[in-house]
Formats: C-alpha cells, sequence, structure tokens
C-alpha cells in the first residue's frame, strides 16, 4: 500500500492535527495512519520501513536506464527522488545528486527535514550542470550508481550547451556504457488535469524546446498521492 504522501509530511499532518484538534500526538498519529488505511501508527511505520516505496521503485529499475520522474509542483517528486538515492547509498551503491534549482543551503534543509541528512548522497549544485558535466564527473563511477538531474526543462538553459534531444542522447549513451540509472525530474503542464483518477503522461511534460521523451526507458509519474511506473514504448 503505498503512502498518500512521504512518511515526514503524514508526521507534519499529525503534529498539526494533535494542535487544532487539542490531541495527544499519539492519537494524532493514529488517526492519520487510519485515514492511510492503517490499523494504528506503528502499523503503517512498520509496513512503510518493510517495504517503502523508494525501495520497491529502485528494485524496478535497471543499470543503464535513463528514467524520468514527472509530477506537478508539490507532488513530491524531489522527496521521491531523494529517497530513492538514499536507497542505493545504503545498498553501497553511487548517488548522485545535481540541482540547479536548489542552493546548497536549501538542499541541506529539505535533506534534514526529510530525515536525509548524513547519507551518502554526493550532492553538485555547480551552475554547469549538463550532459557533458554529469559525464565528466561520472566517468569513473562504479557501476550500478543513481544519478538524479533536477530537472530536466533547466538543462538547457544555457545557449552554450546543447539542446535537450543531444543531452539526453548522450545521457542514455553514457548510463548504458556505464551501468549508471539516470534519473531526471520533470515538471508537468499546468493544462493537466491532475483530478480524478487521471495520471500525467509523456504528453503532459512541459517542454521549453522540442525533445523526443520516447529515449527515457521508463517513467515514474506522481498524482494526488498516486506513483505509476511505467516503461516507454
Amino acid at each position: 500500500m503505498l503512502l498518500s504522501a512521504p512518511i515526514f509530511v503524514l508526521k507534519r499532518k499529525a503534529r498539526q492535527l494533535a494542535r487544532t484538534g487539542k490531541l495527544p500526538h499519539s492519537a494524532a498519529l493514529d488517526r492519520i495512519a487510519v485515514q492511510e488505511g492503517f490499523q494504528n501508527w506503528s502499523h503503517l511505520a512498520k509496513r512503510d520501513a518493510a517495504t517503502g516505496r523508494a525501495a520497491r521503485l529502485l528494485a524496478q529499475l535497471d543499470p543503464g536506464d535513463l528514467v524520468l520522474i514527472g509530477a506537478r509542483p508539490g507532488e513530491g517528486k524531489t522527496v521521491l527522488a531523494l529517497e530513492i538515492l538514499a536507497e542505493a547509498a545504503a545498498a553501497g551503491q553511487g548517488a548522485s545528486f545535481l540541482t540547479l534549482e536548489y542552493s546548497g543551503e536549501t538542499l541541506r534543509d529539505l535533506l534534514a527535514e526529510t530525515g536525509l541528512e548524513g547519507r551518502a548522497i554526493k550532492v553538485d549544485t555547480s551552475d554547469g550542470i549538463c550532459a557533458g558535466h554529469i559525464v565528466e564527473t561520472h566517468a569513473a563511477a562504479p557501476t550500478g550508481g543513481v544519478i538524479v538531474i533536477d530537472y530536466l526543462q533547466r538543462l538547457c538553459e544555457r545557449r552554450s550547451t546543447p539542446d535537450l534531444d543531444s543531452q539526453l542522447a548522450t545521457l542514455k549513451t553514457f548510463a548504458k556504457a556505464r551501468g549508471q540509472t539516470i534519473i531526471c525530474l520533470s515538471q508537468i503542464d499546468r493544462r493537466f488535469d491532475g483530478a480524478g483518477l487521471n495520471r500525467p503522461g509523456l504528453a503532459d511534460v512541459r517542454l521549453a524546446d522540442p525533445a523526443d521523451l520516447r529515449i527515457f526507458d521508463r517513467c515514474i509519474f506522481l498524482n494526488a498521492g498516486r506513483i505509476s511506473l511505467q516503461a516507454v514504448a
């Protein structure tokens, strides 16, 4: 059973519920757990620890995969990617997070908030992040590592970098040759209607420059607490 939000978000909701509802913190935790479909908080925490969403997703990705994680803002795509990196690091695999979106200080705060600080995740917040930079900095990376790029739309912001199609081709060739799993975070177009049971797809990915996204091997989409993993035909 997938949680509707990362466990740290559920804990935050419980704290708010305890304050507004004048409940003991333990009772608030249990109420949140019941809303998630569990008997109580202990049941939820035990099940999440045993079969966490990041571990389940990582187990379904293969070395050499080029993966897209797409969601609208606030759906938790960055947290999910960091959780996957933490799982990879815990398994002794390389784990790198390259971001054009976060400063070092902001990222440290996010890692602390999600309880992932201290994990063996290599962080790169340099301005020159692009496919060439990733290939150069990971040329000696051992097989089986996971690399997250935050995020897809910003790879070609600088005019000096190749177009997005060319960069994705470079990343896919590198991923296959070096046995790296490369994950690109992506924004979803605001026109996507996330109501009901709808889930986004490749056609909903927001692109400033045209690119053939069928180059990805797998896609992970988040919407309203639901996660879907699909192979790209």
